[in-house]
């Protein structure tokens, strides 16, 4: 029953940018799998090793790149064309480098900033999305 299939919790599991063992079984039982990358070249070159194991556990579908600490005015488009070339979903969303999330673990989120607050709704909405569909497909296979 589909109702009852959805009735779990979720637990996130927050997992080191270096290669260990455990990383391939965790990408076969995740539901979504979000790889938080910055723009620079050493940041992307770390990704690519991760996304090596994902396709490796045939996990592209529910993968999603989130390109975090973004500069202000900051396009990535090269950045942007070298991840699309990797075969992952790269998020709309960027979530900028504001002072508001790093004061965030201080204040309890950011919901006096309108433009952090928006780009984590934003956000959210895709990983729901993404999340969704991915079940919807797990449901039908």
């Amino acid at each position: 029953m589909l109702s009852e299939k959805l009735k779990k919790e979720y637990d996130f599991i927050d997992t080191p940018p270096y290669i260990n063992e455990k990383i391939s079984k965790l990408c076969e039982i995740a539901d979504i799998i979000i790889i938080p990358t910055k723009a620079g070249v050493l940041d992307l070159l770390a990704t690519k090793s991760t996304i090596d194991i994902i396709k490796e556990v045939k996990a592209e579908n529910k993968a999603l790149i989130v390109f975090n600490m973004v500069k202000p005015k900051t396009t990535l488009t090269e950045e942007k064309k070298e991840v699309t070339d990797y075969g992952i979903k790269v998020s709309k969303t960027m979530i900028s480098d504001l002072v508001s999330f790093s004061r965030s673990v201080l204040v309890n989120g950011v919901e006096d900033n309108n433009t952090a607050q928006k780009q984590i709704d934003n956000l959210t909405k895709e990983i729901l999305t993404l999340t969704i569909n991915y079940i919807n497909i797990y449901l039908h296979n």
